[in-house]
């Protein structure tokens, strides 16, 4: 069987750089790309060759893949969100290179928060959080009706929804009066939405990987340390396992109909074991590389079994940790900048960064066999964003609760 030539986009993404290396190390072709010439992705070792595409907004992007995809012989894409979004009516031309992309409607459905939690409000699902659907943006509930949810509010888009090409993105409000001033501002770009309201506990998700009706690959794992500190992207995670949030996942997974990788994100109270199912993301993660040390080879996986290759996934190693450094330092100055914390509690997060980044039990996301040069690349790309204020501004986040707190998905 001639080696497969694999188009893995959006490069300068952490997900992506860890389904480059997974791949390249299986000896695909992989052809790196993304809209930005400085992506990480391009610099890994393990991509056979890099390209700089055209922005995702650009009239001649699809003529420019169709080009690339015909000349290199591309034989699969393994995509991002925005990316399949960007096709437009071009997209029945080029799921058949997806894994397992079969159902256009499903892939968008998948794409769709609103979606997917409607179809599990009508199957009357268990372990949901409180939620309102606003299936038209241009009639607003009432602070009754947003009050039943509790507080804080989070109010959540789609890219899928939007008018304007606007991304999706997750804004928190304090009470249902802001809540109600942030839908009255999203109606300009987008057409409905949804209301959640807050759900307390530890950040953690189920991955998976289903073909043909089964489940090939699972893991777990639960958020250590988040971006800020109260909540957010993980900076620090950890293989775990839970057997009742695994078995929900699995049920809205089918519920879905999804094939393909996917990340089910729930939030689990330790104290009561109590979980609510937060969303999906039908894409590969930002927390990827865990489970490349853990084992579990996703990328790997899903391209072997799309081409009909025999497909056995060992069980995750339990326990393992891993970590992003520059969101370490975000999770740390969280902490340092937060006036409800103790000064004792600051200075053990520093010391506590410190301690992990000489644990070599700790693995790092960029400090990864064979590619240890993306670290110093990251770091050396973080500092620069700090120097022109970019990274302060996610550091320091606005003081509204309005302002979206989060690009989800990033594990």
């Amino acid at each position: 069987m001639p080696t497969p030539d694999v188009l893995v986009l959006q490069a300068d993404s952490l997900g992506a750089v860890a389904v480059i290396r997974s791949l390249g190390r299986a000896q695909y072709r992989v052809h790196a790309a993304s809209t930005r010439a400085d992506a990480l992705g391009l610099r890994s070792r393990f991509a056979y060759r890099t390209v700089v595409s055209p922005p995702y907004s650009d009239r001649g992007y699809v003529p420019w893949l169709r080009d690339y995809v015909r000349t290199h012989r591309v034989s699969a894409i393994v995509p991002s969100e925005s990316f399949i979004l960007a096709l437009g009516a071009a997209r029945a031309e080029f799921l058949p290179l997806i894994p397992f992309a079969r159902d256009e409607r499903v892939v968008l459905d998948a794409m769709s928060k609103y979606a997917l939690f409607e179809n599990l409000l009508e199957r009357a699902a268990p372990h949901l959080p409180p939620t309102l659907l606003v299936p038209n943006l241009r009639v607003v509930p009432s602070e009754d009706e947003l009050e039943r949810l509790g507080r804080p509010l989070y109010v959540k888009v789609d890219a899928c929804s939007s008018l304007d090409d606007s991304p999706g993105a997750t804004h928190c409000a304090s009470s249902p009066a802001e809540a109600r001033a942030v839908l009255f501002r999203l109606q300009k770009s987008y057409s409905r939405a949804l209301v959640q309201g807050h759900v307390p506990g530890q950040g953690v998700a189920a991955f998976f990987l289903s073909a043909r009706g089964e489940i090939l690959a699972e893991m777990m794992h639960r958020r250590v340390h988040e971006v800020p500190y109260t909540g957010g992207v993980s900076s620090l995670r950890e293989t775990w396992r839970q057997e009742a949030i695994l078995k929900d996942a699995r049920d809205k997974l089918r519920a879905a109909r999804w094939e393909g990788v996917a990340m089910m994100e729930y939030r689990w109270d330790s104290a009561t074991d109590r979980f609510a199912f937060v969303e999906m993301n039908a894409r590969f993660w930002g927390s990827l590389h865990l489970a490349l040390y853990a084992g579990v080879d996703f990328p790997r996986l899903l391209l072997d079994a799309w081409q009909g290759l025999p497909v056995t996934a060992p069980p995750p190693r339990l326990g393992l940790r891993c970590r992003h450094v520059p969101d370490e330092i975000r999770h740390v100055w969280s902490k340092l900048n937060a006036r409800e914390l103790r000064l004792t509690v600051k200075l053990a997060a520093a010391v506590e960064f410190v301690a992990l980044a000489l644990d070599p039990r700790v693995r790092s996301d960029l400090w990864f066999p064979g590619d240890t040069a993306l670290f110093w690349s990251g770091l050396a790309q973080f500092g620069a964003s700090l120097k022109r204020g970019t990274n302060w501004r996610r550091m320091f986040p606005p003081s509204g609760a309005a302002a979206p707190i989060r690009v989800t998905g990033e594990g």
